[in-house]
């Protein structure tokens, strides 16, 4: 399924709620796989971006994949185990609003 872009209002007054929240549903259980797969991939201080990256893209899209990951990124930006160039470049992606 395609990234829903749209706001909840514009989902409700077109008929697309059932779309709307199949998309939420999708951008959850990617971003707690996402959670997952950093804990199971990182080891020695490395992480294993490419192999994360695979299993997400393969299971969840890219599009939602690169936006769950950069919207993961922006919120450990304030924790200093990212380096802030690393966020700069995401800044731009959202989620649909509610």
């Amino acid at each position: 399924m395609d990234i829903y872009k749209n706001s909840f209002e514009y989902a409700k007054e077109n008929g697309e709620i059932e779309q709307y929240r199949e998309n939420l549903s999708l951008c959850e259980k990617c971003g707690t796989k996402i959670h997952h797969s950093i804990a199971e991939h990182f080891n020695n201080n490395h992480l294993d971006v490419k192999k994360i990256t695979a299993e997400l893209t393969e299971e969840f899209g890219f599009e939602r994949t690169m936006l769950m990951l950069a919207l993961r990124v922006d919120s450990l930006k304030s924790d200093g185990r990212v380096d802030i160039t690393n966020t700069v470049s995401y800044t731009h992606l959202t989620l649909p609003t509610t």
